[in-house]
């Protein structure tokens, strides 16, 4: 077992299976009239159990569009492993009456596709791939009938619906046999977004990068898609997938020449996708955001740290920054490995449920999966190799929780004190 799945243990929680909008359109984008979908769905409701690209969906009309804006951008949003289209509803419908074509298809979960892999063949995988594949090309043709953009497609995904929509998002062409569907019809969407993303496969599929469904391997595959715009979100509190999964996604794509964003927050798996609390509006809100092509320089961060956090080869781990900050404004931490090992870099929530000082919380050692603090609640980690540094986006959303950073080094080490975890600050919203 790897180091990043070892580390699931520190909270002792089960892990349940679970840039610019652009002016140019996407080659190969032009629609053509094959498909069904304009004639099935009405502009003023939305439309259910549409027939798009051979499975059904739930498509919702761009709301607050003025005649002489133009067509609205297109959002293709998949939902996760463990749920079906209804879950991604209420998201759906607030991103659309931000003004923007939303089309929820059902694709085939893992256990929908028998025979489910144990030994050998990638049916299942392959099958995945071209539901998703074929929606891409179907929606492609039919968005302008509905007031839609062809040339401004999003693909999101949630949880495994993030694995399986980076899958298809990030190559060129399909590597994959038998994907026929509206041959001449390219399926790249303009832009990606991935929500709490499992981009491993661990959870789908019990076991990570498994040679069982290469090449439909996401960290494995050789990212080919190289104008592929890239979004990332993901909790600090998610007990279903942890952030490592954005964050190996991340460095996975910037190996290959992309720019990536990712931006974590404190809010946990599926608190995203309610717009009725603080979390669902801070995503309905920032992906309105990005498919507009607004900038709010607030809450998506480039250019230098507002915060450090270091493990140096004494074992010390040094926070240097503000330990309070605004809701809903992103905070850029550096997080920087001075080891010659790969170390792990966390934000771990204080239950809400005890009380403890900012002085008790860093009194003492934790040490991995053995002797936790009893107040932590959950916390997401973020890998840097070996004298490397990386930089964590964070924003309190939720703001009810203080979080703790924390460095420590990989469990597979032979470092005498790898796994001990070394608390560094306590981090808060502002009152």
């Amino acid at each position: 077992m790897r180091a990043r799945h070892v580390i699931a243990a520190v909270m002792t929680v089960s892990l349940a299976a679970c840039s610019s909008a652009g002016d140019d359109a996407s080659p190969g984008a032009d629609p053509t009239p094959d498909s069904t979908i304009g004639d099935a769905a009405a502009r003023d409701a939305p439309s259910r159990d549409v027939d798009v690209g051979g499975i059904e969906a739930d498509i919702f009309p761009p709301g607050r569009v003025e005649s002489d804006d133009g067509p609205a951008p297109v959002v293709i949003m998949l939902h996760g492993t463990l749920g079906d289209r209804t879950r991604m509803e209420p998201l759906a419908a607030a991103v659309a009456e931000r003004g923007a074509l939303v089309v929820v298809p059902s694709w085939p979960v893992i256990d929908q596709v028998e025979p489910f892999p144990q030994s050998e063949g990638d049916e299942p995988f392959r099958r995945q791939s071209e539901a998703v594949i074929c929606a891409l090309r179907d929606v492609k043709q039919s968005a302008a009938e509905l007031g839609g953009d062809p040339s401004n497609v999003t693909l999101l995904g949630h949880s495994g619906g993030g694995m399986i929509g980076a899958r298809v998002a990030i190559v060129e062409e399909p590597p994959w046999p038998g994907i026929d569907c509206d041959v001449g019809i390219d399926h790249r969407p303009d832009r990606f977004i991935g929500m709490a993303g499992d981009y491993e496969g661990y959870y789908q599929y019990a076991q990570p990068q498994s040679a069982l469904y290469a090449p439909y391997d996401v960290l494995a595959l050789e990212p080919t898609n190289l104008d592929l715009d890239v979004w990332l979100l993901h909790g600090h509190n998610d007990d279903a997938v942890n952030v490592w999964s954005s964050a190996l996604f991340a460095d996975h794509l910037e190996a290959a020449g992309l720019e990536p964003h990712l931006l974590t927050t404190d809010t946990g798996h599926a608190a995203p996708l309610d717009p009725t609390i603080a979390a669902g509006r801070f995503a309905a809100d920032r992906i309105d955001a990005i498919i507009h092509d607004r900038q709010e320089p607030d809450w998506w961060l480039d250019g230098p740290s507002d915060a450090t956090l270091r493990l140096d080869a004494d074992d010390s781990c040094t926070y240097n920054g503000p330990e309070t900050w605004p809701t809903d404004r992103a905070m850029r931490i550096e997080i920087a490995n001075g080891t010659d090992v790969d170390a792990f870099f966390a934000l771990v929530s204080i239950r809400d449920d005890v009380e403890i000082t900012r002085e008790e919380a860093l009194a003492g050692d934790g040490i991995l999966g053995v002797d936790n603090p009893d107040w932590v609640d959950w916390g997401g980690f973020r890998p840097v190799p070996p004298g490397e540094k990386r930089m964590l986006d964070f924003a309190f959303v939720e703001a009810d929780q203080t979080f703790v950073t924390y460095c420590h080094l990989a469990p597979e080490t032979d470092h005498p004190r790898a796994g001990w975890m070394f608390p560094a600050a306590v981090l808060s919203a502002e009152p």
